[in-house]
Parts: C-alpha cells; sequence; structure tokens
C-alpha cells in the first residue's frame, strides 16, 4: 500500500513539474511575441498570461465553442530536433478584432478579404507561431525549422480535418491560449502544437523529466 502511494504522489509531482516546464515555455513564448509584433506594427500590445493544457487531438473539438463558425488559422510543419504541426487559430470576431487594431477597417465576411487582410493575420499568425517554437528552442536547446506558413479561412471543423489528415501519426497535442489587444480591441488566439511521439519523449528528457526506466 505505501509503494502505491508512493507511486502516486511521484506521478503526481512529475505532471506538475511538466506543466510548470509548459507554462514556462509559453509564457516566454509569448514575451517573445510582443515584442515582435511591437517591432513589426511600429505599436505597443499587451499580451496575456497564456492558459495551457496538453489535450489528445481527438479532443481538439472541444477546446473551440462553435467549431461550425468560422475560423482562421496558419498551419506550419515543424522538422529538426523537435517534429510535428503547429497552428494558430483565430474566430473571426477576432480576425475583424485584428484586422482594425493593423489596417484601421476591416471586411464584414471572409469572401471581402483582400490580399492586405490574408497578408497581414499571416504575418501575426507566422510572429505567434514563430515565438513560441523559439521558445522551446530557448528552453530545450532543441534546434527546429518551421515551413512557410499556410492560411485558411473556413469553419474551425472544416480546418481540424484538413489538420487531422496530415497529423494523423500524432496524437497529442500542446494547447495554448492568449489574448493581445490594445486600448480599443482585442484579439483571442489559440496555439496548437501537435509534435511527434518521439519529439515528446525528447522533450521530457531534455528537461530531465523523462520516465524513468
Amino acid at each position: 500500500m505505501a509503494d502505491n502511494t508512493i507511486s502516486i504522489v511521484e506521478a503526481i509531482e512529475d505532471q506538475n513539474m511538466r506543466m510548470s516546464a509548459l507554462n514556462e515555455i509559453a509564457n516566454i513564448g509569448t514575451g517573445h511575441a510582443a515584442r515582435a509584433l511591437a517591432t513589426v506594427c511600429g505599436r505597443d500590445f499587451l499580451i496575456s498570461v497564456p492558459q495551457v493544457r496538453p489535450i489528445t487531438f481527438d479532443r481538439f473539438h472541444e477546446m473551440i465553442e462553435n467549431v461550425d463558425d468560422t475560423h482562421a488559422v496558419i498551419y506550419m510543419a515543424v522538422d529538426g530536433d523537435f517534429n510535428g504541426r503547429m497552428a494558430f487559430f483565430l474566430d473571426w470576431p477576432s480576425c475583424q478584432a485584428l484586422w482594425t487594431m493593423l489596417l484601421g477597417s476591416t471586411p464584414d465576411t471572409a469572401d471581402e478579404l483582400t490580399e492586405l487582410e490574408w497578408s497581414s493575420v499571416v504575418e501575426v499568425g507566422n510572429i505567434i507561431n514563430g515565438s513560441f517554437l523559439s521558445a522551446f528552442t530557448d528552453v530545450t536547446g532543441l534546434f527546429s525549422n518551421a515551413t512557410p506558413p499556410m492560411l485558411a479561412v473556413d469553419s474551425f471543423g472544416s480546418i481540424l480535418g484538413s489538420i487531422a489528415a496530415e497529423a494523423s501519426e500524432q496524437s497529442v497535442a500542446l494547447f495554448i491560449e492568449t489574448k493581445l489587444w490594445d486600448n480599443q480591441e482585442s484579439v483571442k488566439g489559440s496555439f496548437i502544437l501537435i509534435p511527434t511521439q518521439e519529439s515528446v519523449e525528447l522533450l521530457w528528457d531534455r528537461l530531465g523529466l523523462g520516465m524513468a526506466d
């Protein structure tokens, strides 16, 4: 009985240490993003403390309130020491708030999007994705490269289905929710990292949190 109790306590402690490490990475990532956005846009933004949740891939839909609503996603593959997929999601109201912040106006529907709106949301998503990827490198020393970003504007369910088809081998994901705002507008976004199983194990080993043999 005592051995079982010790094992449970150790498992909880390991889980807490892993979550602490993930929160540190997320906080560093948001710091990178705030500085990069300020440099690119020539203005300061506030970014909230990120909310971090490890989830299984089949629970992605639970993280989004309305999966049938229009979302924009900036999607990138990752390879190198750390491999997988990553994406930054924005619901349509957040897209509109972002364009208002950056461009001073916003389209009413996705059908009205111009090249300027497309390129601006891709740039912001690229910054967010790159900032979190850079944070992983800062903390773990694992170097990875991201492919050029791809933008999709569709229902969340449709976008998720496309990502699932490409990331079928990855079953665990890191879901990070954050919010950025200025004096007038606020934007809520979700960053998702879908690593390979080998990359998950390498991450924990590099942080000294691997499972003992």
